[in-house]
């Protein structure tokens, strides 16, 4: 698909704002007065919650800011100076306005938080005289938190007041339990005494100072005359506390209309210049000590608090305010008020006729008259204001302001007294009127709870995409909001910090609070995610007013919801767009869930079928592993004879063995007599040897005694003849013995080789004998197996018989 990201109307331009967070009051004020800004000037408005930039999951609906679909952004996605701020490099080429943010070839609008605070310290040093102030810090990098804080050092200094560190709190925020810590540290931790050792607490946040406030009042502590406060922004918060406090009014609504108008020039081709700064006000009600006329209480030289407040002692007959202040008074009144009201149906030029109005009326000389007149006016004003949707507090600038002018008028003393009494009578009507709006704000907020409630508990209900399209059609309108649509990405991705968008989406349902789109206009069909909507769709919406909200779970992109003609002050979108994200992430679950469903279904059925050849093929295996068990266990008496066998074997082996060592052992004994009789032999030989001499001398004797020696002589002959015939058997005797030697050494030595080699058989008969014993051990084991299996292959034929009545029964 291509990536088309044209502008849903050529003819109008298109600003997109990217805010960070809506339940604020900043946030919201801002987006106040941008809404009011482009719709004075007939243009689109594509409002992005994606979340503080580089810290939410959200941040990826900054995306849809595309050269091509929009012609300027106005970013509060951040006012940090941190390392994500690279992240706007992605919109060179698009006109840019940051808010509170300054970055290097990016032009901003920024408020003097440095001089609203700056106002605010000097009010309570050279106004009431207070010297020992603490100060609540807010957030390290903030860029508001550090010029206030700076406001603080250097109010101290030009007033010649020593700078003490145990009166400043760490880096913090700008939420309550910053003001909770301070309470702790100053109060309880280091036993500060308000009034005597504390005189006054300033905090960058009026939610800060509203949460210490509370903690002294539950102490006990008299307010402010123990302890005076002041804090920053003029927040409900601050408005409705009692004592009412004073704080430094940032003109946020302003901020937002000065952001529209600069981004036109800037679309225009304009230049415009690189920073704006907007002055912020100090709002005195009475936590610093001032009066509800509008009179400064300080402490004197002996520390007594008294009220400061110039009255005249001209006696003549003269009006409260000059002609010049009555001139001038009505505009610098509606200035005032106008960053205040909050109200797109209420421009500035109608808060002048009011002022206009109620100034005249205040500046009647004749008491009774002026004061119906004027109480009067005040009345009508603040109804209209009410009905119209705006703020009636901020008729409480307008009480001040002629409060100060009084006190510096030159009229009769009686007049003034009696104009500041009649402002008092104005202020408890004020105070009547905000009770009122609170009230209603108050019952609007239950009855929106009441339905979020409802609506939560349908949605979570809500089986499917078209269930929970009912659930929104049938009560979502309620709520303020002209339209509704929901887009999800067709392939859900997780995302982290700088991811690019989804390229293609799905608008799955969507109305208009006059009627139903049909799937003629989108519903149903893919698109490039970065149109935002389907360009048919577009076309009928007309001029675009919407506010686009991520849908996501954990980190997991499933889409986004638009949401047309958003009532501003309704703080209930996020959550509506969580609840949302929840049901939808439901209903895919669901989805899931049903799909495996019919598989299992499907599973089912071939367990069905299968099952019963597994079934009766489990019952042959088992009839198989029996009839091997049966042979492996005859097998193992077999094994067993065998081993008992050649056990005998072993046994007469060894028998040999010892036999054979016998046998050598009586050879050994033969040889060494056959030696013995070859030394018998031996003398023999020599004896014949000697005797042969001895024949042989004896027939020399006999020869020469002649006759009478030859009877000798043939005695000597025999003689000779036996020696011959004994040396002839001593040889013969000696041959016989060596034969005997050498068969008996043969002899010796093959039955030497004969026993080595039984003694060898009877060691592998031992080692078979061994090894025939385990394997009868081993085959008797597997036939135990063998037959567990055998009963094990029944249960499962059994199991699988119930498997197979459970499938036929699914």
């Amino acid at each position: 698909m291509k990536n088309d990201t044209r502008r849903p109307h050529n003819n109008k331009p298109t600003v997109a704002f990217c805010i960070r967070g809506i339940g604020s009051g900043a946030g919201t004020e801002i987006w106040k007065g941008i809404t009011f800004a482009v719709k004075n000037a007939d243009a689109h408005l594509i409002t992005l919650y994606g979340g503080v930039l580089g810290k939410a999951q959200g941040n990826v609906i900054y995306d849809f800011i595309q050269k091509g679909n929009v012609d300027g952004v106005i970013s509060w996605a951040s006012s940090d100076n941190n390392e994500f701020t690279r992240y706007y490099d992605k919109f060179r080429g698009i006109p840019l306005i940051t808010l509170s943010l300054h970055l290097p070839g990016y032009p901003s609008v920024s408020i003097d938080s440095y001089s609203g605070m700056k106002a605010a310290m000097d009010h309570l040093t050279k106004d009431h005289g207070y010297k020992k102030i603490a100060f609540i810090r807010g957030p390290e990098h903030h860029i508001y938190a550090v010029e206030r804080f700076q406001a603080y050092l250097d109010s101290l200094k030009e007033n010649n007041i020593p700078y003490d560190e145990t009166l400043v709190t760490d880096f913090g925020n700008f939420r309550p339990d910053d003001g909770v810590k301070a309470y702790k540290q100053f109060i309880r931790d280091q036993k500060l005494q308000p009034g005597r050792d504390l005189e006054a607490v300033v905090g960058v946040s009026d939610q800060s100072v509203v949460a210490f406030m509370e903690l002294a009042k539950q102490d006990g502590y008299d307010l402010p005359r123990e302890l005076a406060l002041t804090g920053c922004n003029y927040s409900d918060a601050a408005i409705s506390s009692d004592p009412g406090i004073t704080s430094v009014s940032m003109p946020f609504f302003e901020q937002g209309v000065k952001a529209v108008e600069l981004t036109l020039d800037m679309i225009q081709g304009r230049q415009i210049p690189e920073s704006t700064l907007l002055p912020a006000k100090l709002v005195k009600l009475q936590s610093c000590g001032c009066t509800l006329v509008g009179s400064v209480v300080r402490k004197n030289r002996e520390g007594q608090r008294l009220s400061i407040l110039k009255i005249s002692a001209k006696t003549a007959e003269q009006d409260l305010l000059d002609e010049t202040q009555q001139r001038e008074l009505p505009q610098r009144i509606a200035d005032r008020v106008a960053d205040r009201i909050e109200s797109v149906d209420i421009n500035h030029s109608m808060i002048e006729q009011y002022s206009r109005k109620l100034v005249y009326a205040f500046c009647k000389a004749d008491p009774a008259e002026g004061e119906r007149e004027f109480l009067g006016a005040l009345a009508a004003v603040l109804r209209a204001t009410l009905r119209q949707g705006g703020r009636t507090d901020s008729w409480h600038e307008m009480l001040t302001m002629l409060s100060e002018a009084v006190g510096q008028s030159e009229a009769r003393a009686e007049n003034i007294i009696e104009g500041l009494q009649r402002l008092e009578k104005g202020r408890l009507i004020v105070s009547e009127y905000v009770k009122r709006e609170y009230f209603s704000m108050y019952a609007d907020a239950d009855w929106r709870i009441n339905r979020l409630r409802d609506i939560s508990a349908r949605m979570f209900e809500a089986g499917s995409l078209e269930q929970l399209e009912q659930v929104l059609a049938s009560r979502i309108f309620p709520f303020g909001i002209n339209g509704y649509f929901v887009c999800l990405y067709k392939n859900p991705v997780s995302y982290t910090f700088m991811d690019p968008l989804p390229e293609i989406s799905t608008l799955v349902m969507g109305k208009l609070a006059e009627g139903a789109c049909t799937s003629a206009e989108g519903v149903g069909s893919e698109f490039c995610t970065a149109m935002i909507l389907p360009d048919a769709l577009i076309q009928k919406i007309g001029t675009l007013n919407i506010l686009v909200l991520p849908l996501f779970q954990q980190d997991v992109q499933i889409g986004y919801i638009i949401l047309k003609d958003t009532p501003i002050r309704n703080h209930m979108y996020q959550m509506f767009g969580d609840l949302l994200s929840s049901s939808i992430h439901n209903i895919n679950l669901f989805r899931e869930i049903e799909g495996v469903k019919r598989e299992l279904e499907k599973t089912l059925v071939l367990l069905k079928n299968k099952a019963g050849i597994i079934s009766g093929n489990s019952r042959d295996i088992s009839t198989r592993v029996n009839e091997i068990s049966r042979a492996t266990g005859e097998s193992a008496l077999h094994i067993s004879e065998i081993s008992e066998n050649i056990s005998r074997v072993l046994s007469i082996t060894r028998e040999a063995v010892t036999l054979g060592g016998k046998v050598n052992s009586l050879i050994s004994t033969l040889r060494d007599q056959s030696l013995k009789i070859g030394s018998f032999s031996d003398v023999i030989f020599d004896i014949a040897q000697q005797t042969n001499v001895l024949s042989i001398n004896a027939a020399i004797e006999s020869a020469r005694a002649g006759d009478m020696g030859r009877g000798f002589a043939i005695v000597a002959r025999e003689i000779k003849e036996l020696s011959r015939k004994t040396v002839v058997s001593t040889e013969d005797i000696n041959q016989m013995i060596a034969l005997i030697q050498e068969s008996t050494n043969t002899t010796v030595r093959q039955l030497e080789s004969m026993i080595n080699i039984v003694e060898t058989i009877s060691d592998h008969s031992q080692t078979i004998t061994d090894a025939i014993q385990k394997q009868s051990q081993s085959i008797t084991s597997i036939s135990g197996l063998l037959s567990e299996a055998a009963k094990g292959s029944d249960d499962i034929a059994r199991e699988i018989s119930d498997v197979a009545r459970v499938g036929g029964d699914a």
